[in-house]
């Protein structure tokens, strides 16, 4: 009897794996983003927000938000119109950042990378880490 158990247990640890590494990569794949959010001339929404890939031209303002410690610093931020936010990863580990109500979001930032985005128009916007949903933060443009 113990001998005809072993297959049927190999069996389920097989499926169990693929299970496992299906799930791995699905997951995976529903974190990319569409590569035209990264568009330097695109906008994303209605409010004026544009993102950009590239170095700022000369004479544009930013801001940066640091990324580190699981947490936004500063976690709000107020800006005037046509400021880009700079987000700057000095964590170890991977993280996005994703507009509330979802207008906006970035790809996967690694370790020392950044995301840009320009804020034109006037409101609140609020973000989250998607990777961290514990991760929030604000950007108030007046």
């Amino acid at each position: 009897m113990f001998i005809n158990s072993i297959p049927r247990k190999a069996f389920y640890i097989l499926v169990l794996s693929a299970f496992c590494i299906f799930a791995i990569t699905a997951c995976g794949e529903s974190s990319k983003v569409d590569s035209s959010a990264k568009s330097d001339t695109k906008e994303s929404n209605k409010a004026g927000l544009k993102s950009n890939d590239s170095d700022l031209k000369s004479g544009e303002i930013s801001q940066e938000v640091l990324i580190e410690n699981l947490a936004f610093e500063a976690a709000t931020t107020t800006i005037k119109p046509g400021t880009t936010i700079i987000w700057k990863n000095k964590d170890s580990e991977n993280h996005e950042v994703h507009a509330n109500d979802g207008a906006w979001h970035s790809e996967p930032i690694e370790p020392g990378k950044t995301f840009e985005l320009k804020f034109d128009a006037a409101g609140k916007y609020g973000y989250h880490c998607h990777i961290h949903p514990g991760m929030n933060g604000t950007i108030i443009v007046e």
